[in-house]
């Protein structure tokens, strides 16, 4: 497993479709998709959740790591290109909530808009998005019956997120913050571990993606200093 500096391999040579992960001066980490857009493949573009309802497709920063994605068959891959590209594509306009659901199956494998799933009580994590998205063409990154409930560190996480959320004041409904106050104290799925896990053609458990993804958040700490 290994994720590019992009001074080392630049962004047009991933493969159609990629993961990126960056971390932020507050230790945090981010993780998004990268595609190369239908129309010009020379333009490479993120698609995430970085906040709530921000940009859905923007530019790729230079300090983002990036790599292939290996957790698919390279022939299955070239239809999973084509279905980021078109939900990319119909839903470049959307603002997505930022939330803590996970596992929805909110977007149609046909036509790459929305379903009825994406009701008001759902939002996602940059992770968990990125989960989303691969779901809809039938490929589980994770089995997230083996994540363990947050730990004090993860709920920590948890509730910094939720008190962004309810001082969002206009922006979100009670009914939407009650729904992300039910999940407090339940899985949290990391960027690095998310990011991990594209990198293996089995759906990848807890315990599996553990050492993989903490030596990633390390390398990216490191980066960070200097």
């Amino acid at each position: 497993m290994h994720f590019n500096r992009q001074q080392d391999a630049p962004l047009d040579e991933v493969d159609g479709v990629g993961i990126a992960i960056m971390q932020n001066l507050r230790g945090q980490n981010h993780v998004a998709i990268i595609f190369k857009e239908i129309e010009d493949e020379t333009s490479i573009k993120l698609m995430h959740v970085g906040s709530h309802k921000g940009e859905f497709i923007s530019e790729v920063e230079a300090y983002y790591l990036w790599a292939d994605v290996h957790c698919v068959h390279p022939i299955r891959k070239q239809a999973l290109i084509a279905s980021i590209q078109q939900i990319a594509e119909v839903n470049k306009d959307t603002k997505i909530r930022y939330g803590f659901s996970h596992g929805v199956f909110c977007y149609d494998q046909l036509t790459g808009r929305l379903n009825s799933n994406y009701d008001q009580t759902i939002g996602f994590t940059c992770a968990t998005f990125v989960i989303e998205i691969f779901l809809s063409q039938g490929i589980q990154l994770v089995d997230w019956d083996t994540w363990p409930d947050a730990n004090e560190e993860d709920r920590d996480f948890q509730n910094f997120i939720f008190d962004y959320l309810s001082n969002l004041k206009g922006q979100v409904t009670e009914e939407y913050l009650a729904a992300q106050s039910r999940q407090l104290g339940g899985p949290r799925f990391k960027p690095q571990e998310v990011a991990v896990a594209t990198q293996s053609e089995p759906v990848s458990t807890w315990h599996e993606v553990q050492e993989p993804s903490k030596n990633l958040n390390l390398y990216l700490s490191q980066l960070n200093t200097q």
